[in-house]
């Protein structure tokens, strides 16, 4: 999850999540969330295009013991190539 963040930052400057819901129950948290930013880095060999985006996002959460121990996303990658450019509308 750190490296994860840190790629994140050096790739998106502006990188803001607005979480929507968070719901938890038992050892499951499930987050909805919409991340904004700037596209500055490059990312899956696309390189920066200087262009705003806002992606959707879900994420599940497995926790253990106060820890993550398993992670499931489900994100709008199409809508932000789109977005950046790299594909047509």
């Amino acid at each position: 999850m750190i490296a994860t963040s840190r790629w994140l930052s050096e790739t998106f400057s502006d990188l803001r999540f607005d979480l929507h819901e968070v719901v938890a129950e038992d050892e499951r948290v499930v987050v909805m969330a919409t991340m904004t930013g700037t596209h500055t880095g490059t990312v899956q060999g696309i390189r920066p295009t200087g262009k705003p985006f806002q992606q959707r996002q879900f994420h599940l959460y497995r926790m253990h013991a106060g820890q993550i121990v398993e992670h499931v996303a489900l994100r709008d990658d199409l809508g932000l190539l789109r977005q950046l450019g790299v594909l047509p509308a």
